[in-house]
Order: C-alpha cells, then structure tokens, then sequence
C-alpha cells in the first residue's frame, strides 16, 4: 500500500502504448500530446488507499464484535486439591488419588487421603482463531502506520501545493480518515480479549483454515479478507514509471517554449514491454539551451543532458534521473552505491510523491507536488538562470553562500555539492543542492 504498484499504473500505461501506437514518429508525438488522456498516479493510489480505508472500516466492526463474545474453549485441567476443598471427586480421580502413596497420611492409626486428585474445567479464549485476530489486527495495525508514514511525509513538507492546500481535497480527507482507523486499532490493542490472546505467538506464516473460519460468519468473514489481502502479490511498478515520466517531461519542455529540433523529426517511438524504445535521443531547444532525453537501459531510468552553448566554462550536463515506487524511496537504497558511482553530472530519484537527491546519501527535496509539478520542478533546477556578480560568486556559492568554491568560470561548492556556470549575462546553476 505504501508503494505505487503495478495495478495503480495500468490505466496510465494502457493510454501511453495506444498513445506512442498512434502516433509513432516524434513530430507527431509532441504536437498531439494535449490529445493524451492524463491519470494521475497519485489519485489512483488515493484511489486504492479509499477501498482499503472502507475494507478495513468493514473489518475492524466484526473484529470489534469478536472481542466481546469471542469464541472460547473449555478446557480441563488436572489439579490437586486438599481434601477438604474437594466437593467431589470423579471416578478417575478417585483412582489416581488411590495409586499415588505420596498423597496419603496417617491419622490416628489409618490412612486417609490428605490431598486428592481433582479436575478443573475452565473457559479459554486462548485458541487458534483468536490468535489469528490478534495476528490480523497486527496486520492491518501495521499496513496503516506504513499509510501514516506516507502522508505526514507529504504533510511535514511546505511544498504542499495542491494536496493540502483545502480540508476538502481528497488528500486531507483521507489523511483525516487513517487517523480515524488508527486510533480504531489502538481501542482494540487496549481490550482485556488482545491483552490476554497477545501473550500467546500470534504470529503465522501461513493462515490455515478450520471449521470455525468456515462457518462462524464473523470469523470467517475475517478469514477470507486476510486471505484475499495479504495473499495478494504486490508487484511494484519501479520500470513501468519511466515512460510515464517520459512523457511528463517532454510535455513540460513544450508548455515551456522548448522545440523539437530539426535533426530529431526523423525519430520514431515504439512500446514494448511497458517500455517506451526510441531511435535516438530526442533534444528540444530554446534560446540557449539544448536538451536530449533519452532512455537508460542500465538504470531503468531517463537520461537529461543539457547544453548551454554561451556557457563561459561548462557547456553541457549529463543527468540521471531513476524512478521508484516507494514513498520514501526504499527500493533506491538497493542501488544506492551504484548510483553514487554513476558517470553523470547528478543524479535524482523521483517517485509519484517527491524528488530526491543521490550524493553521499539519498535526500528527499520535494514532496507533495502534483506529477506534472514534479516534472517541471525537476527541469526547471536544470535550466536556471540567475544574475549575479562574477567578483561575488567566484568566491561564494550561488546557491548556499558558502565560501571556498572551486574553479574559474565553472564553479563547484564542497558544502552543499552545487556546480555553476557563468554565462555572459548571467549565471547557469547546472547542479543545485541543498545542504
């Protein structure tokens, strides 16, 4: 749930193989792009968040119910009494009671039983199925606080745009309903039912079903949502993200003025595989820039190389740009040392909820922007443009302040990582970071 899964991109991914099948060389796939029916990824996931929220609203009724009349089972205990305390004595007992001499006194020249041979009957609700509600309140205890994770991540950022700029968005909404769900569960945990099953392993590899799961309705209804929820494979979709973002972005470098150069009309594009294939790399321009995006086999990832052909010192950058599914980029952790040793001027991750930063570590700088925000956010910091003193900024960071920097007309800063470039009217932040 905490990742963007292949089932959430279908739609999406359906509406770009008809789109590139349709329009299959590069002029016409630029200039028809308005005509692409867009679905947002980050509503589908809402989307599937509001059938969890329902299903798991659903579930924690029934589970609530079961807590005060749960099932139980009459055990039978063998204990040993004083023979006083014993009212009665069943035959077996009595027997035991005769066999067993340490149980015998001698009282005034005969013997008699001080102690006896008793059974103890009692009600357990420590049973197979109560510990799998344990086990499933656990279960969703857990898929909800990964859910939390996800929305204080958009939440804790001022960045927020669209997701919580009203009460009324669905983000909030949903985000105000987790909460609900949560403190839910935390009633649950609190019950006399889970603080006496929790005592025992509640914790199952493999849910096995009994004749309690197949004909109590409540247990069963709890049996068969387990089953159908967490039996399903989750496949995340890390590939199919590329040629969404793809298009993203050369749909952001048209509505920001840029071209399809001439030497590029002659490319044509195919999809295969949820991939997109191109016959070469494709370069946009305006004014004095130039920008290629084309595809990384090795990464899964694009590849953005940008030219500034006035640049005094650096005239072009080779950027890495890699996807993941995760909302706090933990599939990227995988390949983070591959990653930090990768030939290009600077590599980011996005995910359909933020942008991060690979340097020595992974370090989220956006979050809680739209998809299409993201895109434009993304080259926007590959393109900027500023005015400053060559005098100043020789010996300072155009982008942090600090001083110490490295170079003549190409400029790098330890702190923070930046790289800039003088240009004859301005400056060209080729690599922002942040400290």
């Amino acid at each position: 749930m905490c990742s963007l899964q292949q089932t959430q991109l279908s739609p999406a991914t359906r509406n770009i193989r008809r789109y590139v099948q349709q329009y299959s060389d590069a002029p016409s796939f630029c200039k028809n792009l308005s005509k692409l029916s867009w679905l947002s990824l980050q509503k589908n996931a809402l989307s599937a968040h509001e059938k969890f929220f329902n299903e798991a609203e659903e579930i924690l009724g029934v589970i609530f119910g079961i807590t005060l009349r749960p099932y139980t089972v009459n055990a039978t205990q063998r204990v040993i009494l004083r023979a006083e305390q014993a009212s009665s004595v069943t035959p077996q007992s009595f027997l035991d009671t005769v066999r067993d001499v340490r149980l015998w006194r001698d009282k005034r020249g005969s013997m008699a039983p001080a102690e006896v041979y008793n059974s103890q009957s009692s009600d357990s609700v420590i049973n197979y199925e109560n510990r799998f509600t344990v086990h499933l309140i656990n279960y969703l205890s857990s898929r909800l606080q990964g859910l939390l994770n996800l929305y204080s991540s958009q939440v804790g950022s001022h960045l927020g745009g669209g997701l919580i700029a009203k009460d009324d968005t669905p983000f909030v909404q949903a985000y105000s309903r987790l909460n609900l769900l949560i403190a839910q569960v935390e009633r649950l945990k609190r019950t006399s039912f889970y603080r006496t099953v929790s005592r025992a392993d509640c914790n199952f590899a493999r849910v096995l079903s009994t004749n309690l799961f197949t004909h109590n309705p409540a247990y069963s209804k709890c049996y068969r949502y387990y089953i159908a929820s967490a039996g399903e494979e989750e496949v995340p979709a890390s590939q199919a993200l590329a040629p969404y973002f793809f298009i993203r972005l050369v749909s952001a470098l048209l509505a920001g003025g840029f071209r399809l150069e001439r030497r590029s009309c002659k490319i044509c594009l195919s999809f295969s595989n949820g991939a997109i294939s191109t016959t070469g790399g494709m370069r946009f321009s305006a004014d004095e820039f130039s920008v290629d995006i084309g595809f990384s086999a090795e990464f899964g990832g694009l590849t953005v190389g940008v030219t500034n052909a006035s640049s005094q010192g650096l005239k072009s950058t080779s950027n890495l740009l890699v996807f993941d599914p995760s909302f706090n980029f933990s599939h990227t952790q995988k390949i983070l040392p591959k990653l930090r040793s990768a030939p290009y001027t600077s590599v980011e991750v996005m995910s359909p909820w933020g942008l991060a930063q690979v340097e020595e570590a992974l370090s989220p700088v956006l979050c809680g922007l739209p998809e299409d925000c993201l895109a434009q956010r993304y080259l926007n910091d590959k393109l900027r443009v500023i005015f400053g003193s060559k005098q100043i900024y020789g010996r300072y960071c155009a982008v942090c302040g600090s001083s110490g920097v490295h170079g003549e007309n190409s400029f790098f800063c330890p702190v923070c990582r930046s790289r800039y470039n003088f240009l004859k009217d301005g400056i060209w932040l080729s690599k922002i970071r942040t400290r």
